[in-house]
């Protein structure tokens, strides 16, 4: 019998005495029980053969529990080593807009490079490719498209089997859609509103301008 290549060179050592041993007990009591019975009382004797076997049980203990580590062992390299991406956002239900920067979020193990990928139906296409794993985020500049039923999937660069993606679809909007629940391009109406009577409100030029665009949308006029 040989050990588990993964077991500690020490620990084959000892598995390998504690099997010898165990051999060499079982014929001690063979041999014992065919010939010292002439040379001593049969209750000695079969006190003797007792203790051998209780020590034959005690290595068989000592195996087993050897055994046990060397599984252990292999089970906790096979856990360091296992492969697997896991988007974390978008996971779906959000509302991006485009011309702007969402953070896409994931967690690997074993995959050093990953690509994203932009998909809706079964169609998609690369936004990033063969970027590095280990940071667990990226900045995309989201693509000029608008709709809804998106989702992202992340791979491994070498290995596309090791795959993720949203758990739900999200929506993409255009600088000038109306979202749903009433927001222009983000903004609150009554956000609008505001920035519209106070000069001093942080940004305001640029919330103006691209509040232009969706008036004149809801209007039907042209931004000018």
């Amino acid at each position: 019998m040989r050990a588990n290549n993964c077991l500690p060179n020490f620990m084959e050592i000892n598995l390998k005495k504690i099997i010898a041993a165990i051999g060499v007990a079982a014929i001690l009591i063979c041999i014992g029980g065919k010939t010292a019975h002439a040379a001593m009382p049969q209750n000695e004797l079969l006190a003797q053969i007792g203790a051998v076997k209780k020590q034959i049980l005690i290595l068989q203990i000592q195996l087993i529990q050897i055994q046990i580590a060397g599984l252990q062992n292999q089970l906790a390299k096979i856990g360091k080593t296992a492969k697997f991406v896991s988007l974390l956002s978008p996971n779906g239900g959000e509302k991006i807009y485009n011309d702007r920067i969402f953070k896409i979020c994931w967690e690997a193990s074993g995959v050093e490079k990953i690509s994203l990928a932009l998909a809706r139906s079964e169609t998609s296409h690369i936004i990033a490719e063969n970027i590095p794993a280990a940071p667990g985020c990226y900045d995309w500049e989201v693509d000029d498209v608008s709709g809804k039923n998106f989702k992202i999937k992340i791979f491994d660069a070498v290995d596309q089997k090791t795959q993720s993606s949203s758990a739900a679809n999200f929506s993409i909007f255009a600088r000038n859609d109306v979202c749903d629940d009433g927001t222009w391009r983000g903004f609150p109406f009554h956000y609008v509103l505001a920035a519209l009577v106070d000069a001093e409100h942080e940004g305001v030029t640029d919330e103006l301008r691209h509040a232009r665009y969706a008036v004149a949308s809801r209007l039907g006029l042209a931004a000018g």
